[in-house]
Order: C-alpha cells, then structure tokens, then sequence
C-alpha cells in the first residue's frame, strides 16, 4: 500500500475520521462515535511517514451515518452561522471567538521559550503560529479598540516564531544552516507576514527593520527566478505556501507606499499559464523547478489554501476558481458537509478545515454553516470559565479556528488599518 505523500504545509492538520482511534497532527482529530461505522465501513487505516493517519475507506457513508436526524436541533453549535457574518457591521466578537481568544491568551502568554498547549512535532507548529495571528489581526477589524491587545498579541506569536524549536528543522532536515536567505517559503512567508500584520494592526515600527530585511530576500528571490516564486524545501514549489509570501509584499507596500507589483504580476502570470490542471481548471499540487515539471495532481487543502490568499491578491482569479473547487472537492452530507483531498475521493480532515477558511473568506453563509456542523459536532466545546477547549484541538488547532470564524475578508486588511 503505497504511503500518501503529504507537502510541508499539508502536514498543518489532522481532523482525522477514525472510529475508536484518536490519532493527533498538529492538534486536530475529529472524533466519531464508536457506533458510527465498522473496521468494515471505515475502510481501514494508514500511517504516514509523518506519524499521522488517514481513513482509506468510504469515509463519506460514515459522515451520513453520523448526521443528525431530519429535523434534528443542532445544539452543539456555539453560535449561529450568521453571527459569523454580521460581526463587522455588529462591531463585536461572538462571546465563543472571545473564549477562543482568551483560550490562546493563556497560550501566548508565557516567555516566548514555552509551548505549553502546542503537540508535537515541532516543524508544525509555524502553522498554528501564523494562522493565530492572522485571525488576531482581523479582530480589530471588528472591535477597533481591541488594537493595543491584538498588537501585543501579534508581537507575542512573532517571538516564538522567532524561537530555534520552530525553524531548526530546516537545519536538522539538511538543507543547510540559513534557513532565511533562499528557499523556505513554508516559514519565511509567514514570519513575514506576521511582521506586517503587526505594523498594520498595531502601527508599531518594533519589527520594521526585520520586515524590510526579509521583505527585500523575498522579492529579490521571486525576480531570480524563472517561476518567479520561492520554493519550499528545493525543489518543492507549492502555490499555497507562495501565496503567503505574496501576500506579504502586498502588506508592506500598503505600510511603506512602495510597489511589488511587477513581483506579484509575474507570479500570479506563472500560476495562471503554467500551473492549472485540467480538466478541473484548478491549481498543480507541487511544481518541480529542477525539471520544470508540474505535478498533474490537484489537491483539496492545497487550492484551498491558495484560494483563500488569492482572493485578497487577485479576487477576479479567486472568484473563477471557487467554483470550480467546490464542484471537485466538497461533498454535501445534509446538515453537513466535508471537503476531500482528491477529486472523487473521502472525507480529508486537512482539506475540511481549511475549506471552513475559505468559505468564509468567500462570503459563503451556507457552506461554512454546514463545515462547522461537523467541526463542532465531533470535536465537543468544553467550558471553563472565560475559555473553550475542544475535543482532539490543541492550542495550535485552536488557532486555525479562530482565524475561520472572524476572518473580514483579506482584501479588507489590505484596503485600509482598523484606525482608519
């Protein structure tokens, strides 16, 4: 049986569908009860070479198993879906993003050495770290005298961002010991990211210096190269990691008034005419520089992910595309719906969460409604005082949430600060 191979950025998440068998990522698994399907109608399971697992079987006859009966109250749901999507014009948090919050609060927290909350391996926990501050930093977006928490916040997530347990692996993995300078996209796209995410919420100048330093390692990289991309490990290239990078060029030209556009036209030419797989009309899973290859597969979490960025940096492309991901990717179970990692294939755990992101991202009330069933459903909220936790979510995870529930739409960030 030939092992799944899984991208830096595919190893982000777990929320893994396996009766009776908790096996954990970087803090999800959505657990079903034991009743809800049979070794049979599981199909099975596999170990990857990164320690997690995946079900192989008709994983989509387990999720209408488990579906609530017609007519069914939906009581686990912490909050209606339209809440999600009134907060702006509300100007307020739902009271569970506030127990998220507060949850990651006692995360971040501690010296910036500690990872109390976050499981292991620790290569992952750049994900959680990054997607953290990306949904914090829409919160002022919604409540703008949150800014001076949030800026902490941000400022908080940087320095452990920053700690050698996030990034080490780049040496231990052999890729040489400067981990910032060329290649490495999956970590230096974020951390960038992050830098400019902190000036723009918060208008503090604490991590200029460090933003423009990699900032200008970034562009100068995209215009070196014939893809006009960054690659992540050599000659792994992947349009999701990218589009962070990309992004965050966009965030500093709106803080420092200066132009990446020639970089971010350049890329965004090399995706459209290089990297779109047909018949699906969607994006490559990888793309190998060395031989100019491009892997004919597509990937559900993948062009997930890219969508999701892409919608703040070209929103016409993201637009064409979201349609076509829904009609290749997400599968309808009633109440619920899930997300598959192939086209035609089972329930992902990894492409679900992320396609809750994307819904949101997209305006798409009805979609996100449904994901967050299953989400919530599977993984039960657990209250203690002002916090949530959730079952099979570590802190790392708990992020990833966060940034799917109050996430304004990334173009927003980029048309004007919370001060505005």
């Amino acid at each position: 049986m030939r092992t799944k191979y899984f991208s830096p950025t595919a190893r982000i998440l777990s929320l893994l569908l396996v009766a009776a068998l908790v096996l954990t990522g970087i803090g999800f698994s959505l657990q079903l009860p034991v009743s809800a399907c049979t070794p049979e109608d599981c199909g099975g399971w596999m170990e990857t070479s990164a320690g997690m697992a995946t079900v192989i079987g008709d994983v989509g006859r387990i999720v209408q198993k488990a579906n609530p009966a017609e007519g069914e109250k939906l009581d686990y749901r912490q909050t209606p879906t339209a809440d999600y999507f009134n907060q702006q014009a509300a100007g307020r948090l739902t009271p569970d993003e506030w127990m998220d919050f507060r949850a990651l609060q006692e995360f971040m927290n501690p010296p910036a050495v500690m990872f109390d909350g976050y499981n292991p391996p620790a290569r992952l926990w750049k994900y959680g770290l990054a997607f953290t501050a990306y949904g914090l930093a829409n919160i002022p977006y919604i409540e703008p005298g949150q800014r001076v928490r949030v800026g902490h916040y941000i400022d908080k997530l940087i320095q452990k961002m920053k700690q050698k347990a996030v990034w080490v692996d780049w040496i231990e993995q052999g890729f040489g010991n400067d981990y910032l300078s060329k290649h490495n996209i999956m970590y230096k796209g974020h951390l960038n990211l992050m830098y400019g995410l902190y000036g723009l919420t918060y208008g503090g100048n604490k991590w200029d210096k460090d933003f423009t330093w990699l900032t200008d390692k970034i562009s100068k990289e995209i215009d070196e190269t014939p893809y006009s991309g960054v690659t992540c490990e050599p000659d792994d290239y992947f349009v999701q990691c990218n589009t962070i990078g990309i992004y965050s060029l966009l965030i500093y030209d709106k803080l420092h008034g200066t132009d990446h556009s020639k970089q971010v036209n350049n890329w965004l030419k090399f995706v459209k005419t290089r990297l779109i797989i047909q018949p699906y009309g969607l994006l490559s899973a990888r793309y190998h520089p060395e031989h100019d290859y491009v892997d004919d597969m597509v990937s559900g979490y993948g062009n997930a992910w890219s969508i999701t960025f892409l919608h703040a940096i070209d929103p016409a492309f993201a637009e064409e595309l979201y349609p076509k991901f829904k009609q290749t990717f997400v599968k309808d179970a009633g109440t619920m719906a899930y997300a598959t990692e192939y086209p035609n294939g089972n329930l992902d755990g990894q492409a679900s969460v992320i396609t809750l992101a994307l819904a949101k991202e997209m305006g798409d009330q009805a979609l996100f409604d449904k994901i967050l069933n299953l989400v919530e459903k599977y993984n039960t909220p657990s209250f203690n005082g002002p916090t949530v936790t959730y079952k099979g979510i570590d802190k790392n995870g708990q992020g990833f949430i966060l940034f799917s529930k109050v996430n304004v739409g990334l173009g927003k960030l980029l048309a004007g600060k919370p001060l505005d």
